[in-house]
């Protein structure tokens, strides 16, 4: 009976939670992927109420994406096809998401998250991607991927994702600059492919200070998109709120979200 009554209490927690917040998808490798669940604990922080979005019920994103105000994609462990941009070979340190995928999960994802691009922009809703979700938003128009970059991904004892370690230079007059200002701030640096070839309809928003490394990317102010809330794509991971400033582009979705709720 005392179990009962607590899953009563929570179901009807979840669901006053989720008529009095923004409700934001998250899309990415299921539940034991640590991207995601940062990424929810974060939207649950800034105001949001995250929900799930599985990958393996491609029939049902509609109706999905129809209950939703906000969706992120979240980083992932494996790479890009480079086949999808077009790239002449691949790299033996790329870990090709179609071959290498070995579960549920990740068998579909990158299908759904095409799908699931061109419906969250066509709907008009916030969107914001992360890491390999900012290089999927970018092939996804046309763009293209630097397969490798030598030193540039460190995961060890003495790098953590919740250490700023990367030094970010934020493009002038862009709309990154006008959540996060004009100064340069520091953040985890996770991903050992970038954004080479930015897509139709986008621009670059902020930069690796010391390489020049495509770092984020959003919508033309005069393009396609230009009328979009809120569309961003970063190379870092902001869920893990290693900067305040990372801190500030996770509210920047949710308030992006609650003016569309």
């Amino acid at each position: 009976m005392l179990r009962l009554f607590c899953l009563l209490y929570l179901l009807l927690q979840s669901a006053w939670a989720a008529d009095n917040k923004p409700v934001i998808g998250v899309a990415g490798s299921g539940y034991e992927s640590r991207s995601v669940r940062y990424a929810m604990a974060a939207i649950w922080d800034a105001g949001g109420y995250p929900v799930l979005l599985d990958t393996r019920q491609p029939e049902k994103l509609s109706q999905h994406v129809a209950a939703l105000n906000g969706v992120i994609i979240a980083g992932n462990s494996l790479d890009i096809n480079p086949d999808d941009y077009y790239a002449s070979a691949l790299h033996p340190k790329t870990q090709n998401e179609d071959v290498l995928a070995t579960n549920a999960w990740e068998h579909q994802r990158d299908d759904y998250e095409y799908a699931l691009i061109e419906a969250v922009t066509q709907r008009r809703l916030p969107f914001f991607w992360i890491c390999s979700g900012a290089q999927r938003l970018n092939v996804a128009g046309g763009g293209t991927l630097t397969q490798h970059i030598e030193g540039q991904m460190v995961v060890s004892k003495q790098q953590l994702p919740h250490q700023p370690i990367l030094a970010l230079k934020v493009m002038r007059n862009s709309h990154v600059a006008d959540i996060v200002g004009n100064g340069p701030f520091r953040d985890n640096s996770l991903h050992h492919q970038h954004i080479s070839q930015v897509r139709s309809g986008f621009r670059v928003a902020a930069r690796d200070a010391s390489s020049g490394i495509v770092e984020a990317i959003e919508p033309l102010p005069n393009g396609a998109f230009g009328e979009h809330p809120f569309l961003l794509g970063v190379q870092w991971h902001p869920e893990y709120g290693a900067s305040h400033e990372s801190q500030q582009l996770m509210a920047a979705l949710i308030d992006a979200a609650s003016a569309h709720a």
